[in-house]
Order: structure tokens, then C-alpha cells, then sequence
């Protein structure tokens, strides 16, 4: 009960503006806004991520599959003879 006691003291003595906390409300709305915008750009970067790293292991994979098959038809067609 002491935190308001100091508070209401506060705003009797004008120390506290009570045109500032009658703004109080819209500055709080406009900070959850904020907040939930930038909730919502992160989870569409960290699906972006996701995506990326799914994209970036497929592409490992195929370049695995590749070269091996290049191995496979270099040293099927290797003559030891001519080299």
C-alpha cells in the first residue's frame, strides 16, 4: 500500500502530470502494437531461417549424390595404361 501512497502523494503535488497519465493508455497500446509487429517479423525470420536450412541441406545432398556419380564415371573410364 506504500507504493501508492508515494503515488498518489506524487500526483496531488503535481510532481506527476496527470496530463501525462491520462496519455498512458494510448502510449501503452501503441507499445504492445509495436510489440506484437515486431513478434511477428521474427517468427517470419525465423521461418525464413528454417526454410533456408531445409533448402541449404537439399542442396548438400545433391551436390553429394553428384559427386559421387562424377567419382563413380571418372574411375569407370580411368585407363591406368594411358595415364
Amino acid at each position: 500500500m506504500e507504493e501508492y501512497e508515494g503515488f498518489i502523494d506524487d500526483v496531488a503535488t503535481r510532481r506527476v502530470d496527470r496530463r501525462d497519465l491520462r496519455k498512458m493508455p494510448q502510449v501503452i497500446k501503441r507499445v504492445d502494437e509495436r510489440i506484437g509487429g515486431m513478434e511477428n517479423t521474427l517468427q517470419s525470420s525465423i521461418q525464413d531461417i528454417q526454410d533456408t536450412q531445409s533448402m541449404l541441406h537439399q542442396n548438400q545432398l545433391t551436390f553429394s549424390e553428384n559427386l559421387a556419380s562424377h567419382v563413380d564415371m571418372v574411375l569407370l573410364h580411368w585407363d591406368p595404361v594411358v595415364s
